[in-house]
Formats: structure tokens, C-alpha cells, sequence
């Protein structure tokens, strides 16, 4: 956090949106939902889910589903490595940081964030 302090002017605003990685730890939520999308006759297909290391870390893993023009489909699966940063984390980084105006939205509309519930944590605070 005190890379984005260095790098935004007083004032200036601090955005972070992320998964509620409280809920996903807790209730150890494998898998997210199925996303498409479509260029023409071209589509793709993108299913993503967890895996939960011993060591608390996650394993993000994501297939990617193609079809081209002529309908045929091909595969790929990436696995990136993440360290889950829950609320009470990020919030303490953030304040000790310098920043101030700490607010914390479930959502892009301004929803509070619930830890129990929200999809997405969404944090707001202020360069000072």
C-alpha cells in the first residue's frame, strides 16, 4: 500500500475492487460462475474455481473454452498462485499506509460491504 501512497498525489483517491475473500475462505467457495463471450461466429467460454492449498493459499484456476468460425472448439487452463487478503488485512495495509476516508462498498454501487455476504470487496480511501 505504500507504493500507491507514494504514487498518487494528496488527495488523491484510492480504488480497489476484489473477490470477499472472507466468505470465499470460509465457506471454502471452489467455484465461480461460468462467463461467455462473442465475436460473430467465435465464442468463449471461461470456468474458473479454487483450489485450496494447505498453506492458505489459493490456486486460481481458469479454462478457456474456444470455438472459432468453422465450430471447432480448443482448450486452455492457466493456474495462477494468490494469497487471499481478507478485510481486516487490507484495511489495517491501507491505514497504515497514510491513507484516510476508509470505505468499504460490497459493490460498484455503493452497497456495504458485508463479509458474510458480499460478492466483491470494494475499498475507497484518500491519500493524505
Amino acid at each position: 500500500m505504500t507504493d500507491f501512497a507514494a504514487v498518487l498525489r494528496p488527495g488523491g483517491l484510492l480504488l480497489i475492487q476484489k473477490r470477499n475473500f472472507d466468505a470465499i475462505m470460509r465457506d471454502r467457495v471452489r467455484w465461480m460462475g461460468p462467463q461467455s463471450h462473442h465475436e460473430g461466429d467465435r465464442e468463449w467460454l471461461f470456468v474458473r474455481f479454487y483450489d485450496f492449498n494447505p498453506d492458505g493459499t489459493l490456486t486460481l484456476n481458469i479454462v478457456t473454452l474456444r470455438r472459432d468460425e468453422a465450430g471447432e472448439w480448443t482448450q486452455q487452463v492457466e493456474a495462477t498462485a494468490l494469497r487471499p487478503l481478507l478485510h481486516a488485512e487490507l484495511s489495517s495495509a491501507i491505514t497504515a499506509a497514510g491513507f484516510g476516508d476508509l470505505a468499504c462498498y460490497g459493490d460498484m454501487t455503493g452497497v456495504p460491504f458485508d463479509p458474510e455476504t458480499s460478492g466483491n470487496l470494494i475499498v475507497t480511501a484518500m491519500n493524505e
